[in-house]
C-alpha cells in the first residue's frame, strides 16, 4: 500500500468535504440553504460526526456537481459533469447505499 492509498484511509468523509466546499468557496450556511438542511447538520458533516442520507449525496451532486463516491471513499474525481448522464456514478450508486460512510 502507498503512503497516497493511506492517507486517504485515514481522511474521512468530513475531511474531504470540507476541501471541496472550501475549493467551490461555498460556506456550511449557503450549502444547507441549498439543500434545505440547517448549518449545523453541514456542520457536523464537515466534522465527520454525522452522516448524511443518500439522497443528500444525490443533492450534493445534482446542485454543485460533488461527486458521492469520491465524499465517501476518496476514489475518483472530487466533482463530476453534471451536464450528461454520468456513468462512473451511476456504476457506485449501488455501493454507496451499502456502505457505511464513516
Amino acid at each position: 500500500m502507498t503512503k497516497k492509498n493511506r492517507n486517504v484511509e485515514k481522511e474521512k468523509f468530513g475531511d474531504r468535504l470540507k476541501r471541496v466546499l472550501q475549493q467551490a468557496g461555498l460556506s456550511a450556511t449557503d450549502v444547507a440553504h441549498s439543500l434545505d438542511v440547517t448549518p449545523a447538520a453541514v456542520s457536523a458533516w464537515a466534522r465527520s460526526v454525522r452522516e448524511p442520507k443518500i439522497e443528500v449525496l444525490d443533492k450534493l451532486y445534482r446542485v454543485y456537481g460533488f461527486n458521492p463516491f469520491y465524499l465517501v471513499t476518496g476514489e475518483g474525481p472530487p466533482l463530476l459533469d453534471r451536464s450528461s448522464p454520468d456513468l462512473y456514478l451511476q456504476r457506485k450508486k449501488k455501493h454507496l447505499r451499502r456502505r457505511k460512510f464513516f
